[in-house]
């Protein structure tokens, strides 16, 4: 027997059924079957869904974790910069400390020194920088 030959529920097909019965009967059979393939379909496409989702997740966990430790990395350098400035301000302090032992007032004469820089256009009065006659006279001689 064929699989045609069969009712929905698997009995064996009546032949007292007219043919507008069978067609019927049919069509039914087809309605069925259309839609327990719908129905797959929505499971499988669920399915594919789901694994996009976690495909997406994936994806999204990798990259936060790339995130964070690029962030931990900037923490630390800038960690590591303002820990930088303290040693900075520890080194000053271990300067000064050596130039008092040393009877050296760094600080007090600073105020006394030049202010103009190096290559900068114009001249400078002769009261802001004392000037040795012989160091001027030896470098006019260079100059020639």
């Amino acid at each position: 027997m064929s699989t045609s030959d069969h009712r929905d529920d698997g009995s064996p097909p009546d032949s007292s059924l007219t043919p507008a019965a069978a067609v019927r009967a049919q069509k039914r059979q087809l309605r069925r079957s259309a839609r327990t393939l719908q129905r797959e379909r929505v499971k499988l496409s669920r399915t594919e869904v789901t694994q996009k989702l976690r495909s997406v997740l994936r994806e999204y966990e990798r990259e936060s974790g790339r995130a964070a430790l690029a962030s931990e990395m900037m923490g630390e350098a800038v960690d590591d910069a303002l820990a930088g400035e303290g040693e900075e301000e520890a080194a000053d302090e271990l300067v000064d400390s050596v130039m008092d032992e040393l009877g050296l007032a760094v600080a007090g004469r600073m105020a006394d020194a030049p202010t103009t820089q190096v290559g900068a256009v114009g001249t400078v009065e002769a009261e802001e920088q004392p000037v040795d006659a012989a160091l001027t006279a030896r470098m006019d001689q260079l100059r020639r």
